[in-house]
Formats: structure tokens, C-alpha cells, sequence
């Protein structure tokens, strides 16, 4: 809070992890979906309690060159688990049809070619939402100026309803966008810091979702901000002056000296005269000179060729700094804010399985530990191809040997205070 006051950021900026989960969770529990997935439990429940239908199931697999892999169970209450499981039975869908076609005692738990078709369709939709989470795990460079490109472009394609989904994918997209549209762009003033955010960002500061009229107002806000950091620096105000006071050295007693009435030399005493004329400070002209050093700022880097999404933004402001002596203090100020209130890595990967909130005060040596555990107890269970294995973002198979209920706080529960 402290940390923010000071940087003057009043908006509360919502975590995109939970959005997503809150989102698609809610698009989960609509009746048809919630009984379809209900269903696939029971299917894949059958499989993992049955022997016989497991050694089926591997010969299946061998008849058909396929290599020997498990159904996925989603025991946790979190999409990623979900789609594990939805994945691996798309797979699987033939071998599963051969099993059962023989097993006149379960016929009943044969899924029907529209549920089938909306399986798949759930995987397609729920796909790209994984890919996200593995991107902002892998990235080094700040997340927030990527929080609006990628809602476009999940809005505008992966949410777009077309003309062959069936109804219930329709509704499920639907649940999602309005609540990833309800979080982020709703607050205008949430809404106007990630535009600005982005703007900043020489990957994105074309912004092709903006139209020009929202364009404008995003650089009229980086010009407010940066004509704001001046006037700081012009009244010894500022961040730096904050510090300076906060962590000065006590001064030292002064010292008993003998002052000798002396008189200033003429030279400085005109340049002093000149400069009350000359040099006079503030006022409307100071005003419009710092505005024209922003817009002109300003206008040298929209002139800058655009950076490649694989390339480094920390670096290319780096680099030029004695070009753009103003824009970087805007930079700090909107950069500092992260697109998740946790850690990505640990968000959507497997420490999330091990921190909840009642681990959260584990040390970090311990939370290594128990990783370690789990995905070697997790790959003992399993025999799968190293391939794949998808457990480092938190799509779990088996769960064989869970560590706690964690899973829930991969979304809810998480905590940073135990890794400070």
C-alpha cells in the first residue's frame, strides 16, 4: 500500500490468473457442460478401478501403435486439470469405443458422438488458455503490457461464437467473455492503466484494438504523467527526493567557527541581477516548454521501429535512455504492476499443487522439496513418455500421491508472504 502510494497508482489491477479461472469455472458449471464432464468421470473412474478394463485398454493401444498412457482424472477444481482430462480422452476416443464395445456390462458409459464433438470443442477452447498461462510462466520480461493484447485476442478469436459451435460451447464462450470484459474493461480506470501499459511497450505500441480517438487519449494520459514527473523535479519533490530524506545521514553538529564579514565579489553579484531577469522560472512558458519536450519525446518513439514480440522491451529502454530521459519514469510507474498477484510460474505451475493457504508460510527450500516429491511420486505412477508430461503448469494426471488441497489454491488461496 506504501509502495503505492508513492508511486501514485489508485487502481486496484485484478489478477488474470484468477479471471481466467473464475471465467471458465463459471462456464463449467452450465447444467449441460457440468453433466457432460460428469459423465467423463465416470468413464475414466471405470477404467482406473477396473483391471480387466485396464489391460484392455493397454491392448487397444498396442493393436493400434499407440504408446501406453492412463485416462486422466480431474479431481481438483481447476480448469487445467479439466482439460487434461478432456485431452486425453479425445485421444483415446477409438480405443475407449473398442473397450466398451466389448464390455456388454458398460455400454451405458459410451459417450455419443455430439458429446464427443463437444469434447473437442472444450479442448480447442480451452487450449489457448493454457498456451497463455505457459507464456506468462516462461516469460522474463513484465506481464501487464501483455494483458491487453492477449484479451483481444482471446475476445476476438478464441471467444468469437461461430456458426458450427453447438449451444452449449456458445454459452460457455459467452460465460467467459463477459467476465474477462466485466474485469478488465469495464473500469475505465483499469482499462485506461492497461492501455498505457501497453503503449509503453515497444512490442504493442502500435495498439491496433484502440481506435484513434482512444489512441489519442492514451498519449494524452503519458503526457499528463510525465509533465506531473517534471513539476515533482522542478518543486525538490519526486521519488528520489523521498529517499534522499528517507535514508539521509544525520548531520553533524556544527562547528564554532569565526565569521569574517565579507562581501560578495561584483561578478557574482550581477550574474545574481541578470538571472533574477534573464532566468526567471515557472510560470505558463515553463509550462509549455516541458509540454513540448514530452510531445516531441513522445512522437521520437512512436517514430521507433516496432520491437519483435521475442525480443526484450527492458533492454530496448535500456539502451535508450539518454534518448528518452522522461518516458522511462512512466515506465516505472505503470511496469511495476504485475499482470498476476502471484508469481506466474507458481500460479499456474505445480508449486501451486503444493502451496495453499494453509502451507503459505512454507520456506522456499521446503517448497522445492515437496515439488521434488510430488512429480517424481506423479511420474513413478504414471508411465507415460516424458512428452508427455504436462505437469509443470499444473495440468495433473493422476494425482496419486497429492501433497494437500492444494489445487484450489492454485487460484484462491496462494499467498506470497511465505517467499518474501
Amino acid at each position: 500500500v506504501k509502495a503505492c502510494s508513492l508511486l501514485d497508482i489508485s487502481v486496484q489491477m485484478p489478477c488474470l490468473g484468477h479471471t481466467f479461472n473464475a471465467g471458465i469455472q463459471q462456464a463449467l458449471q452450465l447444467p449441460k457442460l457440468a453433466g457432460l464432464l460428469a459423465r467423463c468421470r465416470k468413464l475414466v473412474e471405470y477404467f482406473q478401478q477396473s483391471t480387466v478394463a485396464m489391460y484392455m485398454l493397454y491392448e487397444k493401444q498396442k493393436q493400434q501403435n499407440m504408446a501406453h498412457c492412463m485416462l486422466v482424472s480431474n479431481r481438483v477444481a481447476w480448469w487445467g486439470s479439466t482439460l487434461a482430462m478432456l485431452q486425453r480422452l479425445k485421444e483415446q476416443q477409438f480405443v475407449i469405443a473398442g473397450v466398451l464395445v466389448e464390455d456388454s456390462n458398460n455400454h451405458h458409459l459410451m459417450l455419443e458422438a455430439s458429446e464427443w464433438a463437444t469434447i473437442e470443442g472444450l479442448v480447442e477452447l480451452l487450449q489457448p488458455f493454457k498456451q497463455v498461462a505457459e507464456m506468462l510462466s516462461a516469460s522474463k520480461y513484465p506481464t501487464i503490457s501483455m494483458v491487453k493484447p492477449l484479451l483481444h485476442m482471446l475476445l476476438n478469436t478464441t471467444l468469437n461464437i461461430k456458426e458450427t459451435d453447438c449451444k452449449e460451447l456458445s454459452m460457455a464462450k459467452e460465460v467467459i467473455a463477459k467476465e474477462l470484459s466485466k474485469t478488465y474493461q469495464e473500469a475505465p480506470e483499469i482499462d485506461m492503466f492497461l492501455n498505457v501499459a501497453t503503449f509503453l511497450d515497444p512490442r504493442y505500441k502500435r495498439l491496433p484494438f484502440l481506435s484513434a480517438f482512444e489512441r489519442q487519449q492514451v498519449e494524452n494520459r503519458v503526457v499528463e504523467e510525465a509533465k506531473g514527473l517534471l513539476d515533482k523535479v522542478k518543486d525538490g519533490g519526486g521519488y528520489r527526493a523521498a529517499e534522499d530524506k528517507m535514508y539521509a545521514l544525520p548531520e553533524e553538529p556544527p562547528v564554532k567557527k569565526l565569521v569574517l564579514a565579507s562581501t560578495p565579489p561584483p561578478t557574482s553579484v550581477i550574474n545574481s541581477m541578470l538571472a533574477e531577469i534573464f532566468c526567471q522560472t515557472g510560470g505558463v512558458e515553463d509550462q509549455e516548454e516541458w509540454h513540448a519536450q514530452v510531445v516531441e519525446e513522445l512522437s521520437n518513439f512512436k517514430s521507433q521501429k516496432v520491437l519483435g514480440l521475442n525480443e526484450d522491451p527492458l533492454k530496448w529502454w535500456s539502451d535508450r535512455l539518454a534518448l528518452f530521459p522522461v518516458l522511462p519514469k512512466v515506465l516505472q510507474k505503470y511496469w511495476c504492476v504485475a499482470a498476476t498477484r502471484v508469481f506466474p510460474e507458481r500460479l499456474f505451475g505445480t508449486s501451486a499443487n503444493v502451496v495453499s493457504a494453509k502451507r503459505n508460510r512454507l520456506a522456499p527450500a521446503h517448497v522445492d522439496e515437496q515439488i521434488f516429491l510430488y512429480e517424481n511420486a506423479r511420474s513413478g505412477a504414471e508411465a507415460e513418455p516424458e512428452d508427455e508430461d504436462e505437469g509443470e503448469w499444473g495440468l495433473d494426471h493422476e494425482q496419486v500421491f497429492p501433497l494437500g488441497d492444494a489445487v484450489h489454491a492454485g487460484f484462491f488461496g496462494i499467498r506470497d508472504s511465505g517467499f518474501v
